[in-house]
């Protein structure tokens, strides 16, 4: 697990142009001050997130030390049907590339450049597959901009523009601070913004299950805030796994058959599940399909 801690404040040797002159939002000019001798990725949160907080979409990305990345965008549309795909459409981009080594120009502020960026695919090739289209799309976050900001926990909200400001407290949440107590990545062209956050999954200590008490607790958006639809699709799986559902997808079988809880019960239906279900896994299967 990487350093959660904030980046030591260095020596400025260097005169530099005030973030109050030049405007929050727009790319900084002036001279930078080099940044330290390990790289500042290194202290940096490996996992960021782009989204509008709860929803269908989100782009993440996953940062090295070295600043090289991987990164997927999801969007699923099931109302989006048609010929051959009843299912939905579910439009993506698998992609990687490099960010130059973060410049020092604040405190709490790093400047860098898009070095590299490479697409999985071709924009708008499509395929259909059980019932679903998948469709090629950009890195939706990443694109449209090769100039990028790194905040550091502590940079104070006014200094930022309020699009990306609004983007971090859709991701983040509205805390009662007038300054930034994540880590954040800003696109400078579009003014998009990633948001750093924990792999509740990397870190849990129970790898039975996705949510241990979804029969006993109340789900909510919190809980689902950084997940992808297939993750909330497999979190209602495994509310009905757990009543003995036989899965027909050899993925979705694999899955629950390597979790020793698991108990397929042969010609069990939805309908006899479903009324086996407590108010609390009623009430979770409800609140995850709407986000699907």
């Amino acid at each position: 697990m990487k350093g959660r801690r904030c980046v030591a404040v260095f020596c400025m040797t260097a005169m530099l142009l005030s973030v109050n002159e030049m405007g929050a939002g727009s790319w900084k000019q002036g001279e930078l001050v080099a940044a330290a001798e390990d790289s500042v990725w290194k202290e940096v949160p490996e996992n960021f997130v782009f989204s509008s907080g709860v929803g269908a979409w989100a782009t993440e990305l996953q940062v090295e030390d070295d600043g090289s990345f991987t990164g997927v965008y999801h969007d699923s549309e099931m109302g989006d049907t048609g010929d051959g795909y009843p299912n939905g459409t579910v439009y993506f981009c698998n992609f990687s590339g490099k960010f130059t080594e973060p410049l020092r120009f604040d405190e709490c502020m790093y400047e860098m450049d898009l070095e590299e960026l490479n697409i999985e695919g071709t924009e708008g090739d499509s395929y259909i597959e059980n019932g679903v289209r998948y469709v090629c799309s950009e890195p939706y976050g990443i694109s449209g901009g090769t100039q990028f900001t790194l905040y550091t926990p502590g940079q104070p909200y006014e200094l930022m523009s309020e699009d990306f400001i609004w983007w971090v407290r859709s991701i983040y949440g509205n805390e009662d601070t007038d300054y930034l107590t994540c880590y954040a990545i800003c696109n400078e062209g579009t003014q998009d913004g990633f948001v750093a956050y924990d792999n509740p999954q990397a870190d849990s200590n129970d790898d039975e299950y996705i949510f241990p008490n979804s029969d006993k607790e109340y789900l909510d958006q919190q809980d689902i805030a950084y997940m992808t639809s297939e993750g909330i699709q497999q979190a209602v799986n495994e509310i009905y796994a757990r009543h003995g559902r036989v899965f027909q997808k050899a993925d979705v079988a694999a899955y629950f058959a390597s979790k020793s809880w698991y108990h397929p019960v042969q010609g069990k239906t939805d309908d006899q599940i479903v009324a086996e279900f407590n108010s609390y896994e009623k009430a979770n299967v409800d609140f995850l399909a709407k986000y699907l």
